[in-house]
């Protein structure tokens, strides 16, 4: 039962879970590499936050738990993506 949880857990399409990456390259033949790691990214922001609905209730009752995704890798890639600076070529 736990390595099932876990499984579904890891399946989240969230960063850096494996779910993230598969999501990710679903996404990039439709979206594009960008757009798709900021869909997975916007995904990741929303379900990090979303686990502090079930984190502040289990702790105040006296369950600890561990709840994947991590905010800020999902809120660098939403952020990040799309803002790529470009690098000036040097004329050889």
């Amino acid at each position: 039962l736990v390595n099932a949880v876990l499984a579904v857990l890891n399946l989240l399409p969230a960063f850096p879970l494996d779910g993230g990456a598969i999501a990710r390259h679903l996404l990039a033949p439709r979206f594009g590499a960008d757009t798709a790691v900021r869909i997975v990214g916007f995904c990741g922001v929303v379900l990090s936050i979303l686990r502090f609905a079930v984190i502040v209730p289990a702790a105040m009752a006296g369950i600890l738990l561990w709840f994947p995704p991590s905010f800020r890798p999902n809120w660098r890639a939403f952020r990040a993506a799309g803002n790529k600076k470009s690098v000036p070529q040097h004329p050889a």
